[in-house]
């Protein structure tokens, strides 16, 4: 699986947010309650985002293979410890 694209969409979407951050931090320097939210609903935002594009993708196609994978498989036989 190649991850380049996803990794540089993270990479530029830490970028973009990152600097909203400083923006917001140099702005709203007087308004600590405001300050504090903004900063971390950007971080959150920013980490949430990265997470799901590096790890989506790889649960999808692990599920996809899976899937073709279950039509093709020999039968499980289960047995039972006494």
């Amino acid at each position: 699986m190649n991850d380049s694209r996803y990794i540089g969409i993270c990479i530029y979407n830490t970028v973009v947010l990152g600097v909203m951050g400083v923006v917001v931090s140099l702005s709203l320097s007087q308004e600590v309650l405001i300050h504090y939210s903004l900063e971390s609903t950007i971080t959150i935002l920013t980490t949430t985002v990265t997470q799901t594009l590096i790890f989506v993708p790889k649960i999808t196609a692990y599920w996809s293979q899976r899937r073709r994978e279950k039509g093709t498989s020999r039968p499980v036989v289960k047995t039972i410890l006494l």
